[in-house]
């Protein structure tokens, strides 16, 4: 599937979880966490932590910490995905054009 949120649509009664994402920019099938429960569901987390972010083009942490520390202590330090994924999960398209937008939850 191209997304969490299209995941969601197919399966409405899917779970929050790690899922296989895949779009044409990504090249190979990758593992994210779905969000399936919170406003509708169908976000993909690309970013979580607390304090000392610094941004990094190719990321904070690795793809799997991210995936799989959701909460907890462990959560708390930075983590997110490399700039490269975000845009292969946008498929090319800009965060700007996604019409339900980006959702940040603190």
């Amino acid at each position: 599937m191209p997304s969490c949120w299209s995941i969601k649509q197919a399966y409405p009664s899917s779970a929050d979880g790690t899922y296989w994402l895949w779009t044409p920019k990504l090249v190979d099938p990758q593992q994210f966490f779905c969000d399936m429960t919170t406003d509708g569901g169908g976000w993909v987390l690309v970013g979580r932590g607390r304090e000392g972010w610094s941004f990094p083009y190719a990321g904070e942490g690795s793809p799997s910490t991210l995936r799989n520390t959701i909460t907890g202590p462990g959560a708390f330090a930075p983590a997110s995905l490399p700039t490269a994924t975000v845009d292969g999960l946008l498929n090319g398209g800009r965060v700007d054009a996604l019409p339900d937008g980006v959702r940040l939850r603190r």
